[in-house]
């Protein structure tokens, strides 16, 4: 027999841990449960057909009261549906939707952990800390092991019971050559094309890549996102001469995006921290050549049990290092074909099976029991 399952979400939007909710949810329904996701508000509607979506709050942002209204609606709202089972994903999910799903008699309260703790609030840490030490979590889920091991070893054994659910991604390839997907995005039939997938923020560390590319005298870089950095990373480019060789796409929706992968020759990965990364995942699944920062979240994705490395590992610190490597790399056949093959194998480890498994077994026996 199905449950009933909400799923909570900080906001309603287009991120990696709003979008690995609508694919849960999905793929729940598929199998038998009410799965829905609620956004505590709505800060852009979903770039995608989605079913059994809603926001709690119209607002872009809560501000001032707006997170007493949050939680108010939010305990309303599970009293009038009475869920199974409550799964949030990111902190003020978390912390508002769990303790809205304990004060409304929900039994079964799973928390996932999408980002290192370290980058919370710190009014959020301790309300976080509060939340899994005074049992409002009944269940806690972590999306990688770097970011579980960034929980603090707090007394209880928090840490150490949770279980790390990887992204599963449910992959479409693009039906376009790679000279067709040039052409859809503008981007030049005979440049070498590195690109970067992310919104324009710190944490994805793109003035130091764009400096890396800039070491290769033929190397374009296209960056698909937009953000806060924008003009500082196309004055950068006016400083360094790259000004004809950086093509910023903007924001893409997600449909976009495997035409994007089809139409470059490599991938690139310079953040400073991760969850897990959804754009990783696919240019894996689509066979890229991936060139990724080496902090432990992305080692975590990309080298196997075997030590197998399905990219190119490299310091956040080292721009010298990165141009090596474009250099003594897009060039050597047999070193892409190695790395392009090594990734398409490790992606099998991340798929969307195997996602909705992991949580569907903490989901049926937890209820069932």
């Amino acid at each position: 027999m199905g449950k009933r399952v909400v799923i909570v979400v900080s906001h309603i939007g287009s991120g990696g841990a709003q979008r690995a909710a609508y694919r849960l949810a999905r793929e729940l329904r598929k199998r038998g449960h009410d799965a829905n996701v609620w956004g505590l508000y709505r800060k852009q509607d979903p770039e995608e057909d989605i079913e059994q979506v809603s926001a709690l709050l119209d607002d872009e942002s809560p501000g001032g009261f707006g997170y007493m209204r949050l939680a108010w609606r939010c305990f309303r709202e599970l009293r009038k549906t009475r869920p199974d089972t409550v799964v949030s994903f990111l902190p003020l999910a978390n912390v508002v939707g769990q303790t809205a799903a304990l004060l409304s008699g929900v039994k079964h309260r799973i928390v996932s952990h999408r980002v290192l703790t370290r980058t919370y609030s710190s009014p959020m840490r301790w309300l976080d800390w509060l939340s899994a030490n005074t049992g409002v979590y009944t269940h806690a889920v972590a999306v990688s092991d770097a970011v579980r091991q960034s929980v603090p070893a707090w007394p209880g054994g928090y840490r150490q019971n949770m279980q790390v659910i990887y992204n599963g991604i449910d992959w479409r390839p693009s039906g376009l050559s790679a000279e067709q997907a040039r052409d859809v995005f503008g981007l030049p039939q005979k440049a070498r094309l590195l690109l970067a997938v992310g919104r324009m923020a710190p944490q994805k560390n793109y003035p130091f890549l764009l400096r890396a590319a800039a070491g290769l005298p033929d190397l374009h870089l296209v960056i698909a996102g937009d953000g806060e950095l924008r003009p500082d990373i196309e004055a950068l480019a006016t400083e360094l001469d790259m000004v004809s060789r950086l093509h910023i796409l903007g924001h893409l929706p997600p449909s976009r995006l495997p035409d994007l992968y089809r139409a470059c020759n490599a991938f690139a990965l310079s953040s400073l921290f991760e969850g897990q990364s959804n754009a990783l995942l696919e240019a894996m699944y689509e066979g890229m050549l991936i060139f990724a920062s080496d902090i432990p979240e992305q080692v975590e994705t990309l080298v196997g049990s075997d030590g197998e490395k399905a990219g190119i590992l490299l310091p956040t610190d080292n721009p010298q290092a990165w141009i090596d490597a474009f250099q003594s790399t897009l060039d050597d056949q047999s070193k892409k074909a190695h790395y392009q093959q090594a990734a398409r194998q490790r992606a099998e480890a991340f798929s969307l099976e195997r996602m909705t498994d992991a949580y569907e077994a903490i989901i049926d026996p937890a209820l069932a029991g």
